[in-house]
């Protein structure tokens, strides 16, 4: 006998099919020594809990400031590729347990800025394929901060295409990636945690309303809208960068000459002075900061790191038991 179930979404289709069947006649075949089995699987489970023992002192020891990051992900790379290897020659181990811890430490390391976000959904998607409820909840659970963290990886790969597009003075149209952005998840991105995304939109929305006012007058209204947003932009970092606490009394360097520079083009609109020079030179730190962001040098994230193993190979290498 069989069941299923399904979920919809009006917007997607079906998002979600349960189908739970009972099988009969699943019997060890004769001469099957039942109890050598259960003491291999009670060997191989021991050595499974040893490897996620190393695996959570080596999170704690991050956590604590022991550990840096790039150890961090070295010390947990071997553990986790310990634990897969173990998983490919015992993978019905414990109901799919195993393969629900590989898929959830991948993404501890990927928080450290290993790109490893594929096998994080990968050995967790495996690891539904199994029928302990157990086991599929704690994967579901997990799967949902996948969820998140593509979310945060959408955020940073669309800031980086701004700052490029800053680069190019592209200033309307990277304003507008940026805003997309932030929205994503509300100016956080993937290890982006510095209201960076809001300070590159400020500087945007900065140069072009600067363009405007000096095009069509100081009182333009289009324009003065431009620079009020890049005005508020820049509290918002400044309020992400005051909760972090990463920065010292002199807050973010870029914000601050953000900062600067809006006073500045007040001060040259209230005295009516032709900002042309101003212009010029904002553009310049401005390009000089972007260039800094795409490098991956302080205060910005570094770049992520490349892949380990081919998303194809890895999928090559789990067990066909389930095929």
């Amino acid at each position: 006998m069989h069941q299923r179930r399904a979920e919809k979404d009006a917007a997607v289709g079906i998002v979600r099919l349960e189908i739970t069947f009972i099988v009969e006649g699943n019997e060890p075949p004769d001469g099957f020594d039942v109890d050598a089995f259960m003491r291999q699987q009670q060997a191989v489970r021991a050595a499974a809990k040893l490897i996620v023992r190393d695996l959570v002192n080596a999170w704690l020891q991050w956590e604590q400031g022991q550990l840096s990051n790039r150890d961090t992900c070295n010390e947990m790379g071997g553990e986790l590729r310990r634990l897969r290897e173990l998983l490919e020659l015992h993978p019905r181990l414990d109901g799919g347990k195993w393969w629900a811890q590989l898929g959830g430490f991948h993404m501890n390391v990927h928080k450290l800025l290993e790109n490893t976000l594929f096998e994080c959904e990968l050995y967790l998607g495996y690891a539904l394929t199994f029928g302990d409820a157990e086991v599929r909840s704690m994967a579901e659970q997990n799967l949902d901060g996948c969820y998140n963290k593509r979310r945060l990886e959408a955020a940073r790969f669309m800031w980086l295409d701004g700052i490029k597009q800053m680069m190019r003075g592209e200033w309307p149209i990277a304003a507008k990636t940026l805003r997309l952005a932030a929205a994503k998840h509300d100016g956080w991105g993937w290890a982006v945690n510095n209201g960076d995304i809001w300070l590159s939109e400020s500087a945007a929305r900065l140069v072009h309303g600067a363009e405007l006012a000096a095009r069509n007058g100081a009182e333009d209204r289009e324009g003065a809208q431009w620079l009020d947003e890049a005005a508020q932009l820049l509290q918002r970092s400044v309020a992400r960068v005051d909760e972090g606490r990463h920065f010292g009394p002199d807050g973010h360097p870029w914000a601050s000459e953000i900062g600067a520079a809006l006073a500045s083009h007040r001060r040259l609109q209230e005295s009516g002075t032709d900002p042309a020079d101003w212009l010029e030179a904002f553009k310049r730190r401005t390009t000089y900061w972007c260039a800094q962001v795409l490098g991956g040098a302080w205060p910005f994230p570094p770049q992520p790191r490349p892949r380990l193993e081919p998303a194809a190979a890895l999928m090559r290498r789990l067990p066909g038991h389930n095929d």
